[in-house]
């Protein structure tokens, strides 16, 4: 496929300002991909300004899918690494909340800075309101209070 860079570049950003939560409650880890892979199509499409269906997009969009979840596709950017030590150093425990897909414990695993290594969750948790902002207030403190950023990830339902 031809697309100019600047344009793809545009209509992706509008695709992902625009798409539907990257969720699938109720649906099991099994089938969760498919629906990932289903919904990263669609941005794919729109970026390139084709429909979902179009049939050059399996061939264009199975490699992006396998590639972004390499974690040598990513990078860090030079603040960060820096930020985490001084949130550290200000006594902060620190913890990853993304609406990336299932793919990213994968890429924590391979891609962390050095000494920020992931660490398995003790607990899984879940959004409990009306979109982000609900599981925001929910890791607050279950009752939208506010609380300190280090004791948000125990409030949180398993």
């Amino acid at each position: 496929m031809a697309a100019d860079a600047a344009g793809v570049d545009a209509r992706f950003r509008r695709a992902m300002r625009a798409a539907p939560a990257l969720a699938f409650p109720g649906i099991e880890a099994p089938q969760r991909l498919a629906f990932e892979r289903a919904w990263w199509t669609s941005i794919v499409a729109t970026a390139l300004g084709v429909p979902d269906a179009d049939p050059r997009l399996p061939p264009c969009v199975d490699p992006l899918f396998l590639r972004s979840a390499q974690a040598d596709a990513w990078s860090v950017f030079d603040d960060v690494v820096p930020a985490l030590q001084a949130l550290r150093a200000h006594g902060l425990r620190l913890a990853v909340v993304s609406n990336f897909d299932g793919r990213l414990p994968g890429l924590l695993a391979n891609r962390s800075p050095p000494g920020f290594e992931p660490a398995r969750p003790r607990r899984r948790f879940r959004a409990t309101g009306t979109g982000a902002k609900g599981c925001i207030r929910r890791l607050r403190n279950g009752r939208g209070e506010p609380e300190k950023l280090d004791t948000q990830m125990g409030n949180c339902d398993p």
